[in-house]
């Protein structure tokens, strides 16, 4: 994965610690993450057929955005995860779209 998800995957985890996540609550942010992403993949290909892939990469990386700009306005825990649920989505519909736009 690229460098700058894995920056912010840190960022959001530091941001739900500080926040007072305990280290269950902490581990279900990378398992939702991953696991929202690795399912929503699988249907991304087909919808950048249909839409476009340049709106579609856009559209997610505008989406990813909104969500990481989200999370230094979170005052709760649950907030957090939701967040990595959207992060999931929005990344899910940017990074593959993006590989095969310029591939």
């Amino acid at each position: 994965m690229d460098i700058g998800a894995a920056g912010i995957f840190f960022a959001v985890s530091r941001r739900a610690a500080e926040l007072g996540a305990t280290g269950l609550e902490l581990g279900a942010l990378g398992a939702l993450w991953a696991g929202i992403y690795s399912i929503t993949v699988l249907f991304t290909g087909k919808l950048s057929d249909r839409v476009g892939r340049r709106r579609l990469a856009m559209t997610g990386l505008g989406v990813t955005c909104v969500f990481i700009a989200a999370c230094g306005f979170t005052t709760k825990v649950s907030l957090v995860l939701a967040i990595m649920v959207g992060f999931g989505l929005s990344l899910a519909a940017f990074w593959p779209t993006i590989m095969g736009w310029l591939g």
